[in-house]
């Protein structure tokens, strides 16, 4: 599937608004959804980012009514170990058909038995250096970054990443 609307779980928002590349985010050519219990998971300060991304037209939350929870919630039941806030993504991706973007390996797996495409935080920058919106410098000093602060990230993409983006430069 090729979609230009991306959905994002908590775990990507905090990776880029701790490497300070939301606003960087919002400029990739793509429509940037998160859901509101996904909102409600991060930080003040990170609620406060967001929240003025919206503002600017530059992501959308999607909220959910009673049925949407009740949906959510039966998924919750059916799997074990998903959070709330995962099974909302799941379940608004669903709705939306956009591209889910997520670092839970957990949701990852569940999500792509459910034929799912899945990206993460090693996407977003891919994304960011094709389309443009970093040069290899910010993308090496990103990509670094995160492999200092995410220990849960696959070390030979990163390293892969790093010796290809050395050469760029």
């Amino acid at each position: 599937m090729k979609s230009n609307l991306i959905l994002s779980d908590a775990n990507i928002l905090i990776d880029l608004a701790n490497l300070n590349l939301l606003e960087a985010f919002t400029q990739l050519n793509f429509i940037s959804y998160t859901t509101d219990f996904v909102l409600n998971e991060l930080n003040i300060e990170q609620q406060k980012l967001i929240g003025l991304l919206v503002q600017q037209g530059k992501m959308q939350i999607i909220s959910s009514d009673n049925q949407d929870i009740l949906a959510i919630y039966q998924l919750i039941a059916k799997v074990s170990g998903l959070s709330v806030q995962d099974c909302s993504v799941w379940y608004h991706f669903k709705k939306i058909n956009a591209t889910m973007l997520t670092g839970d390996r957990k949701l990852r797996k569940e999500a792509e038995s459910d034929n799912i495409v899945v990206r993460g935080i090693l996407f977003v920058l891919d994304e960011l250096l094709q389309q443009h919106v970093l040069n290899f410098d910010q993308a090496l000093y990103s990509i670094k970054q995160l492999q200092q602060s995410n220990n849960r990230l696959p070390n030979d993409e990163i390293n892969r990443r790093i010796a290809e983006w050395s050469k760029e430069n």
